[in-house]
């Protein structure tokens, strides 16, 4: 499925630079993309969100996101999925906050150029199940 690229530039304020001169540094983004690329898995989507390392505690990632979840449902989205490498603990802090639970654990996965980690899955559910009606 297309899904949009979500893109966070810097507010640039300098009086001696015209508005049409000025390109903003891209300083966060965010995006959707295939859990699965089978047709079935078409309701959940892996989310993944980057913030430039100086924008990092300024609560940018958590305004990002819940803003993604809020435009998920009209995308056709009910469940979100964040997978996350276990060291990182203020990406997995962000998202538990923001009402993820852990969906999964899948140890060493990924060689990070000889660091061997392990990744966690987070997800949510952002449309009510219709068979639990």
């Amino acid at each position: 499925a297309t899904r949009p690229i979500y893109i966070v530039r810097a507010v640039v304020e300098d009086a001696e630079v015209s508005v049409e001169e000025t390109v903003s540094p891209i300083v966060a983004w965010g995006s959707f993309s295939d859990l699965y690329t089978r047709p079935a898995y078409h309701i959940s989507t892996e989310i993944s969100i980057y913030l430039h390392q100086e924008y990092h505690g300024q609560k940018l990632g958590s305004l990002l996101t819940r803003w993604m979840l809020t435009q998920a449902p009209s995308l056709g989205i009910h469940n979100v999925v964040a997978l996350i490498f276990a060291h990182n603990q203020p990406s997995l802090g962000l998202f538990r906050k923001l009402g993820f639970e852990q969906w999964g654990y899948m140890p060493k996965v990924c060689d990070m150029e000889g660091f061997i980690a392990d990744v966690v899955m987070l997800g949510k559910a952002v449309i009510a199940d219709s068979n639990d009606q």
